[in-house]
């Protein structure tokens, strides 16, 4: 697939609209990316906003199997990550080596700004409440959503990790001090071979350290979510989200 071709989203997603290269949204956003509104979103009425932000060789169409579990009247919006996989195909955020679990310095400190200015740029492009953003990522994409969350919390309401980790974060990210009462959900496979249950358990610490609320959870499965995560996942987010009727 090359950088101007749309892939396509799952048939069961509906109303989806893909900002590709070309357009206003991914040149005010820095990223390629899908989003779904609410019908009754609109300027005056700012609805929630869940970003799902895919792992290595993923793409925009990857997270959409966790569209369902956001919470109706919620906005949807699933960036493309920005470096391309020539010989694999689809997109990853950083350079990182899996066994010594390590981020290059530079390649994460990067892909935390361009995730930080997509972040920033959805209540300029989208009718959505940038007090209401909640950030999810799986594997790789969950990495640099952690890594926003330790440095930049001020952007989102909580952050969901799914079968990732934090990485070690470089000295132009310094984390904040504190994440007192910040809600955090982490959801990992106990046979999780790419990355390691240890490395969500030491994700957990972190957190806890900074005061976050973290809402943990093991499973038995390896890479992936199973139906039991998902559930998890479903209350977390309705709790974070909260009443989506409001003015």
């Amino acid at each position: 697939m090359t950088e101007n071709a749309q892939p396509k989203l799952p048939v069961s997603v509906r109303s989806a609209q893909w900002a590709g290269p070309d357009s206003i949204a991914t040149e005010v956003s820095g990223l390629i990316h899908y989003v779904r509104l609410p019908e009754n979103a609109t300027a005056d009425r700012r609805v929630p906003l869940v970003v799902l932000s895919h792992g290595w060789a993923g793409d925009e169409t990857a997270m959409w199997v966790f569209a369902r579990l956001v919470p109706p009247g919620t906005a949807i919006v699933a960036p493309r990550a920005p470096r391309e996989l020539p010989h694999y195909g689809g997109y990853f955020w950083f350079d990182y080596t899996p066994y010594q679990r390590t981020a290059e310095p530079q390649s994460l400190a990067e892909a935390v700004s361009t995730l930080r200015r997509f972040v920033q740029a959805m209540p300029e492009l989208y009718p959505v409440d940038p007090r209401r953003v909640v950030l999810v990522g799986f594997s790789q994409g969950a990495m640099v959503s952690n890594a926003l969350a330790m440095t930049h919390p001020q952007l989102m309401r909580g952050v969901a990790s799914l079968a990732g980790a934090a990485v070690s974060l470089p000295p132009s990210l310094p984390p904040v001090d504190s994440l007192a009462g910040f809600p955090v959900f982490i959801a990992h496979g106990t046979e999780d071979e790419m990355v390691p249950p240890v490395a969500a358990r030491e994700t957990r610490d972190w957190f806890a350290r900074l005061g976050a609320n973290v809402t943990y959870g093991e499973y038995p499965i390896g890479h992936k979510m199973n139906s039991a995560a998902m559930r998890d996942l479903q209350h977390w987010l309705s709790q974070v989200i909260g009443d989506t009727d409001f003015q």
